[in-house]
């Protein structure tokens, strides 16, 4: 856990905390406003939850909204008062930026895993129907979401079991910092090539499989395929953005 040296906590003259603060607040209003309204509205329609890709969505939403309120809020906080001000003694700060820090880590990895699982999810939906329906059944797709957030958990924890720190930055927020820890480094960087080599793949595999059924599908109709190749673009983003 690493401090200013000096033991002062507040911002340097270069920054100016209430205006980062400022900044921020927008952030904040923002990320609160629209993943609270489509939260809601999830919410209402309550029997979309059933929905296996309405469920990781809405973990990826509850993620946003807790980074929202326990990191970039109390950051708006530290930022507007230009210093640390969570603690009275050392170790009270030394916890409370620990806590700041793993909060914003916890998050990383959780949209890491969730935004994976949902490539994952669109890629057997599309390209192997029989098998999703199945197979994919809400209690699989909650078990996976707990997985993912009890891995990012334990993740998480690195640093109270010596890998890493939480450092508090200048610019008022605590962040993990695992400069020389080769073999977490060397784990992490191993799980996230690993998600975005998933990601690639189920997406370049939807692309593939869209692809052969438009030219199969134009063969028998031409006049209703005749731009299919714009098209197959527009529906493969679709199938990203959702």
């Amino acid at each position: 856990m690493h401090f200013h040296t000096d033991g002062n906590y507040s911002f340097p003259e270069d920054f100016n905390g209430p205006l980062i603060a400022a900044a921020l607040t927008v952030e904040f209003i923002g990320a609160l406003v629209a993943n609270g309204i489509v939260l809601i509205a999830t919410l209402i329609q309550y029997k979309s939850l059933k929905v296996l890709s309405t469920m990781l969505f809405t973990s990826l939403i509850i993620i946003h909204l807790i980074i929202s309120v326990l990191f970039i809020l109390l950051w708006i906080i530290s930022a507007a008062s230009e210093e640390w001000i969570y603690g009275t003694t050392i170790e009270q700060k030394i916890a409370a930026c620990t806590f700041h820090g793993c909060v914003l880590n916890y998050g990383i990895w959780i949209i890491f895993g969730t935004i994976t699982a949902m490539s994952v999810d669109h890629c057997i939906f599309i390209v192997k129907p029989n098998f999703y329906k199945r197979f994919m059944k809400p209690k699989v797709t909650l078990t996976l979401i707990a997985l993912i957030w009890v891995v990012a958990l334990i993740l998480d924890t690195a640093p109270l079991y010596g890998f890493g720190e939480v450092a508090y930055e200048e610019y008022g927020a605590c962040v993990p910092r695992f400069e020389g820890e080769i073999t977490y480094v060397v784990i992490t960087m191993t799980l996230v090539i690993m998600q975005i080599c998933i990601i690639i793949v189920t997406s370049t595999w939807i692309y593939c499989f869209t692809h052969k059924f438009i030219q199969e599908h134009s063969q028998l109709a031409d006049d209703v395929y005749v731009s299919r190749n714009r098209r197959l673009v527009g529906i493969f983003c679709a199938m990203l953005i959702g």
